[in-house]
């Protein structure tokens, strides 16, 4: 399984030649021009989403493969994580609703199937203490939840957007420091 790969094949090449015997590749995007050329080169079986990189691309979001009688359900993840935790932030920052990821995590509940919720903590977007709280009622609603994690802003997504010729949103934004994730993490612990 891969994703990310914003041009450079090398990794990806790498890591499928060092397991030869594997027979089935899920891209999860962000990258399809590297994937369509890894194709090229070889015999697999290939899975494929778009990423929130691959602007053009008419490739679900979201797909299923049952493999050895497990299916599994593959996406990048970027509608469907919880980036925020208002309707109105997650219209302006992601371009959907906040119901698309809530319904994801209604139906891993109801798949019973054990998820950590991850959220990248980025200042003066989602580092309040409103938000711990919201976020915590999210998973509080969600028993499939058994982990919260919240992870710093780094600047260093910014290397894909120059990449890619992209203003990156939020070069003017500090990184946020341990302290304030840890004041955070305090929340969702009461």
């Amino acid at each position: 399984m891969f994703s990310d790969s914003h041009g450079f094949n090398s990794p990806l090449e790498t890591a499928i030649d060092s397991h030869p015997d594997i027979e089935h590749i899920i891209f999860l995007g962000d990258g399809l021009a590297d994937i369509e050329d890894i194709k090229r080169y070889y015999n697999k079986r290939f899975y494929i989403v778009r990423g929130n990189c691959d602007f053009a691309s008419g490739l679900p979001v979201v797909d299923t493969v049952t493999m050895n009688g497990k299916k599994i359900l593959f996406t990048h993840g970027h509608t469907l994580d919880v980036k925020y935790t208002t309707d109105e932030d997650y219209r302006q920052y992601v371009g959907c609703e906040l119901e698309k990821p809530l319904a994801f995590l209604s139906y891993l509940t109801d798949q019973k199937i054990p998820t950590t919720l991850r959220q990248v903590i980025i200042p003066k977007r989602n580092d309040s203490e409103e938000n711990a709280k919201r976020l915590k009622k999210i998973a509080d609603a969600h028993p499939c939840i058994d982990k919260i994690e919240l992870l710093p802003f780094r600047k260093i997504c910014q290397v894909k957007y120059d990449a890619m010729g992209r203003e990156f949103a939020f070069a003017h934004l500090c990184e946020p420091s341990r302290e304030q994730i840890r004041s955070l993490e305090a929340l969702l612990n009461e």
